[in-house]
């Protein structure tokens, strides 16, 4: 119901001789689920278009759509409005057990990526930085918040760092203090008690 302008999806399967036939059963899954999309929110009016890509088979539009959209979008569903773009990892489609696939889960990694493509403002999370306070960039389970802000972002919701040293961005739908080692200045508190 939040999608009014146009999309285009390229899904670039690549599949290799060891995996044809998972590669033939994602895009049975990936055709049924879009073609779902396309009559219950588009109809007849054509306003989401699907493109099917074997980018080893036709190397002159997958050297166009990595122009477009960048490198490392083999085995990926790209999702695309206007200037926006979004690219889903196949993996991100499935859930796998013991290097078997269990179950599709692909209607939420790509209507997660179809809303964030077409919301102009999507919410902004920012993380306070300065305080010895975990890190959005950091890998690491201990003092890493990257998992936390990669789930975010798959939520389509912007992730930043904030200095409190500086004024609150108007944009901020959030404010998180992940662990400060450091108290803050009074500058800094009366700025987040303002917020």
């Amino acid at each position: 119901q939040q999608i009014t302008q146009s999309v285009e999806v390229f899904v670039t399967l690549s599949p290799r001789p060891k995996e044809e036939e998972q590669t033939r059963l994602l895009e049975q899954d990936l055709r049924r689920l879009l073609q779902e999309y396309q009559a219950a929110r588009w109809g007849a009016s054509g306003g989401m278009k699907v493109h099917f890509v074997n980018l080893y088979q036709e190397r002159k539009r997958g050297q166009l759509l990595q122009e477009r959209f960048g490198q490392g979008i083999e085995q990926s569903v790209i999702v695309s409005a206007g200037e926006r773009f979004k690219v889903v990892d196949l993996t991100a489609l499935y859930r796998v057990e013991e290097g078997k696939i269990k179950a599709f889960g692909g209607e939420a990694a790509l209507t997660a990526a179809l809303l964030g493509v077409c919301r102009e403002n999507l919410p902004q999370v920012y993380f306070t930085v300065g305080h010895g306070e975990m890190p959005i960039e950091e890998v690491g389970l201990s003092r890493g918040l990257s998992h936390w802000a990669t789930a975010l972002q798959q939520r389509n919701t912007e992730v930043g760092s904030l200095d409190l040293m500086q004024p609150i961005p108007k944009d901020a739908a959030a404010i998180v203090i992940a662990g400060s080692q450091i108290p803050f200045k009074p500058a800094e508190v009366q700025q987040l008690l303002a917020y």
